[in-house]
């Protein structure tokens, strides 16, 4: 059982473009709650009473389609995340949403193709660094150049030189 069987869809108004109103306020759900990733989440009565968080386009999935099955996504197809409509949503496996073309061309812009490991910095919009820009970068950083060269940690105080340690280093 997924956590989005768990709203009380009776306190709501949902409709299959992406629209959820709120009987109780009568007003549309917020659609500024977004996470990092550029989802929209909004908080949802439980049968209980309790608050509940969740993804927008699960629950319209949900809604109209059931349960969304163990080891199963939804994907947006035309890749906006904010677009949440019943036409723009998918069932899909990781695998099935991760060869979406538009997934697939975001993930490229962020990860190098040569070390899937290695990430590149927005500020490089996805180029990969040639070897003479990291050659360049660690003389930057190296020696003198350093930002931590020559600062060394604080001396130890008078009372801790002066204290006696038993056998495993431990004050006395």
């Amino acid at each position: 059982m997924s956590r989005e069987s768990e709203v009380d869809y009776s306190r709501y108004v949902i409709f299959d473009d992406g629209r959820i109103i709120s009987k109780q306020i009568k007003k549309e759900m917020s659609c500024s709650n977004l996470t990092k990733g550029g989802y929209i989440y909004n908080s949802y009565r439980t049968k209980n009473g309790k608050q509940l968080v969740l993804y927008r386009h699960r629950v319209i999935w949900h809604y109209f389609n059931g349960e969304i099955p163990i080891g199963l996504q939804i994907d947006h197809i035309d890749g906006n995340r904010k677009n949440n409509r019943l036409d723009n949503l998918r069932l899909v496996t990781h695998k099935e949403n991760m060869n979406n073309p538009i997934t697939r061309k975001r993930m490229e812009l962020v990860w190098s193709d040569k070390n899937r490991n290695q990430k590149i910095s927005d500020g490089n919009r996805g180029r990969i660094a040639s070897e003479e820009q990291k050659r360049k970068q660690s003389i930057k950083m190296s020696g003198s150049n350093h930002p931590f060269f020559g600062k060394h940690r604080p001396e130890q105080s008078e009372f801790a030189r002066t204290r006696q340690r038993d056998s495993k280093g431990r004050f006395i």
